[in-house]
């Protein structure tokens, strides 16, 4: 039983690093920042960034280091790893 604090404070630092919503006017101008990874909504007025993304992005410009799974949706699409292309119009994702 003495194990379990220890085991819920590692799930926390797990998870500490990953939001469900990010809105951004332009980066670093974010809420949360660019360091963390959005596994849900992301809203971008001009251009928002995250390293890693999985859920629905939308936005004029929008920038992720990785997606996981989703679909992002915006004049500019740039996706490092893991995308159909590294950078597309309109729509650009992974499945």
């Amino acid at each position: 039983m003495s194990q379990l604090p220890a085991c819920l404070m590692m799930a926390g630092v797990l998870f500490a690093d990953t939001t469900p919503v990010m809105v951004s006017l332009v980066t670093p101008v974010q809420a949360p920042s660019c360091d963390y990874d959005v596994t849900g909504l992301r809203l971008s007025l001009i251009y928002g960034e995250c390293q890693e993304f999985t859920g629905l992005d939308i936005g004029l410009v929008n920038y992720a280091n990785m997606v996981e799974g989703g679909l992002q949706i915006g004049i500019v699409n740039i996706v490092e790893q893991n995308g159909w292309a590294p950078v597309l119009p309109i729509v650009n994702g992974h499945f």
